[in-house]
Order: C-alpha cells, then sequence, then structure tokens
C-alpha cells in the first residue's frame, strides 16, 4: 500500500505530527524516509494498540529516536499528550477498527481534536461502506462479507464482527459533531479484485474451526454455486474517501 499522496501538499517541517493506526499504512516508513533524505525536520509520535506491532516496529525506528517515538496506545484515550500539542493528525483505515464498538469511532474523533493545536489539521482516510449498493463492481465484495459474516455466525463458536465501513454520512456527522470543519474531500478510485485476490478471499471461509451441522453441507454448496456465478463479474473493492479536516477552534 502506497500512502505518499496522503501527504501531498502538507507541510511537515517543523510540526509535530500524530499517526495513529500502523498496520494498514506505510506512513511510517514515508516519514523515516523523509528524515534520513532531509527533507523535513519534524517530530512524530506513531501509535498502535498492537503492542507487538510496535514492538516490531520499534526496531526498525531505533536510530531515528529523536525525531519518531512509537508507543502502544488507544486514541481513544491520548492521556499521555496534551491538549493541543500536535499540529497533524494522520488516520489511515483507524476509526473502522474503533466503529465495531457503537460511539468508540467518535471517541477517536473527539480526543484528535482536543490534541490538534487550533488551525492544526486531521487527514482521515476511510473506507467507505457498500452495503447495500447494488452496482455490478460492488457485488462480489458485498457477497463475500455477508457470507463469510454468514458462516462465522452459523457455523462457529467465536463469531466476530467485521471491522464497519462507513457510510459517507455518518462520518462527515462525527466530524461535525466534535465541532471540527471540512477542508476538502477526494473519493479515491476502488482498486480491481483480482482472479488471485478472488480466490484469496474464498479460501477465508475455511479458516474458521467449523461446527459441522446437517445444514453445513447444503450451505457450503450453495456458497460454491454463488462462488461460481460472482467470480465472472468484474469487480472491485470498496472505494476510500481521504477527508482533509480543520481544528477551527470552537
Amino acid at each position: 500500500m502506497k500512502d505518499d499522496y496522503i501527504l501531498k501538499d502538507v507541510m511537515l517541517n517543523g510540526r509535530n505530527i500524530l499517526v495513529a493506526g500502523l498496520s494498514k499504512t506505510n506512513l511510517p516508513e514515508i516519514l523515516k524516509a523523509k528524515i534520513e533524505r532531509k527533507e523535513a525536520v519534524f517530530s512524530a509520535t506513531l501509535i498502535d494498540i498492537n503492542g507487538d506491532l510496535i514492538l516490531k516496529k520499534k526496531k526498525e525506528f531505533e536510530d531515528l529516536d529523536t525525531h519518531i517515538s512509537l508507543q502502544s496506545a488507544d486514541l481513544c484515550d491520548l492521556a499521555f499528550m496534551k491538549d493541543s500539542s500536535c499540529d497533524l493528525i494522520v488516520l489511515v483505515s483507524t476509526l473502522a477498527a474503533l466503529n465495531e464498538r457503537p460511539l468508540k469511532a467518535l471517541q477517536g474523533i473527539a480526543e484528535s481534536k482536543r490534541v490538534l493545536k487550533p488551525e492544526g489539521t486531521l487527514i482521515i482516510k476511510e473506507k467507505i461502506s457498500t452495503f447495500g449498493n447494488n452496482r455490478g463492481e460492488f457485488l462480489f465484495y458485498n457477497w463475500y462479507r455477508s457470507r463469510k459474516n454468514m458462516i462465522s455466525n452459523l457455523f462457529t463458536e467465536n463469531h466476530k464482527l467485521f471491522k464497519a465501513h462507513f457510510f459517507l454520512d455518518d462520518l462527515r456527522f462525527a466530524i461535525r459533531t466534535v465541532k471540527m470543519k471540512i477542508e476538502s474531500e477526494e473519493m479515491l478510485p476502488s482498486e480491481p479484485i483480482s482472479e488471485a485476490d478472488k480466490k484469496r478471499l474464498h479460501d477465508e471461509f475455511r479458516k474458521y474451526q467449523i461446527t459441522r451441522t446437517p445444514f453445513y453441507d447444503s450451505f457450503i454448496e450453495m456458497l460454491e454455486t454463488e462462488y461460481d456465478e460472482f467470480k465472472r463479474k468484474e469487480s472491485f473493492y470498496p472505494p476510500n474517501i481521504l477527508m482533509r479536516c480543520v481544528h477551527n477552534n470552537t
């Protein structure tokens, strides 16, 4: 995943930066390269709730610890950070992880505003939900999510919810609720789902510890028939929104 464009036309020099959520982005590597090439001098804090990921990243960034610090932390609780201490906050697929629980994403946005300086910038990149969108290019992805959810619900003991993609109106509402201003929005092109990706997504159905029932074999037969039909269609992943918001000091 290449996220260089997220920082296009964004001033970094002399700024305090927070990147929350590291598993779905290469922004840490981009920031590291900018410091090593002396393109900008800044102070960056990188956080993720996954402590193992943070430990791994710390080894990669240990020679830059005067510029970049890493910490295991929850975006919803940045008690170690002072009010109005950041010039720039970047969230890439971070709010969706919080959105599994009601109001958590809103808490994350509110906490981001607290640590953001007046006129500071919050950049958000999130997948936009295609639920209920019957356009042909999203049928395979919608089918995959619905059937994977159904398998885990019906035939496993440990049902896990999908990370909930945002509806664009809901994300806008959350930003307005914390009284931040949306400065710009860019809908990024949807990426195609290759034949190999379709097979990989299909194979995820088999990763569960299945509790077999008389209904299971019939269900799998139905699933395979559906897969043979949907895999023929030209298919795309959901689009992403790139949203830039500002703390307008209200």
